[in-house]
């Protein structure tokens, strides 16, 4: 019989275990009986015929990866469709079969040399018949051409778009702000305004009075400077007069909003990187569709056969359109903000542009607060407009009254 592998437990008297109640009414209303012959033919240990071997046990597994490796290409091979498959649309660029995801994925557990020269070595000691999916995929970089070097280059054909959309996020955030700026028909009113005051203000100093203009960090100032009451700064003033002077003035953040739309925070390191980024994916798409090339090339592969080539070729050219034109912009958007920076007579150190956001730093808060006091004063004269218009409303109801009050006296005089 074979044996049964378990911890045996103790019986003690005056507890109340389950196996104490099993064995209090065992052959009473706890019938465990079972038919023993039937179970000993089932469980009983086999005699092993004279000249037949006992079972050396399940057969060794061999894997020809490292476990870890193995086990991590499990996984991903569960989400990919066959090696067969993967094979073809690699070949043919069927992005129906392989996503942008897949891709990355199959590179990212692609084999470095070590592990391809390991393989190698003992690929023989497996029959390929009995090759797991990641031995298959391992066979399938090996025996591809320039396998990796292929599906990095197919890859930025998916990924191009969003490089070059965020190298010119940035750059087109500083142009709209600059050209907003130079094209202002209020902002130098609304500036004029903000120098009147301060050489008032400071009218016998010699050294800031007569000011012909002011610094961009002069406007986070204003709201500091408070009136004799201290109830209202000079910001709020300044809207004020606006309003006074010049209503239509009041429209100037709406007139500036590219400068309220991000561009605040922006670096030149912003601008650089973001061509940096085009300029780098595209001569690391050069390097590796030159290599695949000479990789079919010496295999004899044409382009009939494989149409990696005039694929790519027709992507490089649409892609150099691409970077010319972030560059075009890039240096656009650089000369922009330094006419910027000369519309307001900022200092700069020669052969040094400052960030744009030394300079929107402080525009962009002034812009938002004179927005929202602008608000504030539109909103209490729409609230007095309608307070007139029912005032109005109720006056003339009361003068029709007296009206006809009048009308029926001159009635009642006439008839008597």
């Amino acid at each position: 019989m074979r044996v049964m592998h378990w911890e045996k437990y103790a019986l003690y008297e005056g507890t109340t275990s389950m196996w104490h109640k099993i064995h209090t009414e065992l052959g009473g209303s706890l019938d465990c009986s079972f038919d023993q012959d039937e179970f000993e033919d089932m469980f009983s240990q086999k005699e092993t015929k004279k000249g037949q071997k006992e079972s050396a046990g399940p057969k060794q597994v061999i894997t020809l990866i490292e476990g870890k490796k193995f086990q991590n290409i499990s996984i991903m091979m569960h989400k990919m469709p066959s090696i067969p498959e993967i094979q073809r649309a690699v070949q043919q660029l069927d992005n129906t079969v392989l996503d942008r995801d897949k891709l990355d994925a199959l590179v990212s557990q692609v084999p470095n040399d070590e592990e391809i020269e390991e393989f190698t070595k003992n690929m023989d000691k497996k029959p390929q018949e009995e090759y797991e999916p990641p031995e298959l995929f391992y066979q399938m970089v090996i025996t591809s051409i320039a396998f990796t070097k292929r599906c990095k280059a197919w890859m930025l054909t998916f990924d191009w778009s969003e490089i070059v959309t965020s190298a010119l996020r940035p750059i087109d955030k500083v142009q709209k702000a600059c050209d907003c700026i130079l094209a202002s028909k209020h902002l130098p009113f609304v500036m004029g305004l903000v120098l009147g005051f301060g050489n008032f203000m400071n009218e016998g100093n010699n050294i800031r009075g007569n000011a012909p203009g002011f610094a961009i960090s002069t406007l986070s100032k204003l709201e500091m400077t408070k009136d004799t009451s201290g109830k209202i700064n000079l910001l709020q003033y300044l809207v004020h007069v606006v309003k006074a002077r010049n209503f239509e003035a009041l429209k100037l953040p709406e007139e500036l909003a590219a400068c309220m739309d991000g561009v605040q925070g922006t670096k030149n390191s912003d601008l650089e990187d973001g061509l940096k980024n085009v300029t780098n994916a595209l001569k690391s798409f050069t390097h590796n569709t030159k290599a695949v090339e000479k990789g079919l090339s010496s295999a004899g592969v044409s382009t009939e056969e494989d149409p990696f080539i005039p694929k790519m070729q027709a992507f490089y050219q649409q892609a150099e359109k691409d970077k010319e034109e972030v560059e075009r912009k890039f240096e656009a958007a650089k000369e922009s903000f330094i006419k910027v920076l000369d519309y307001w007579s900022a200092k700069r150190q020669a052969n040094k542009t400052p960030d744009p956001d030394e300079f929107f730093c402080n525009l962009c808060p002034f812009l938002e607060k004179f927005q929202a006091e602008a608000a504030a004063i539109l909103k209490e004269i729409k609230r007095q407009e309608k307070a007139g218009q029912a005032l109005k409303v109720k006056g003339s109801k009361q003068g029709d009254g007296i009206e006809d009050i009048a009308n029926s006296i001159k009635q009642n005089l006439v008839q008597s």
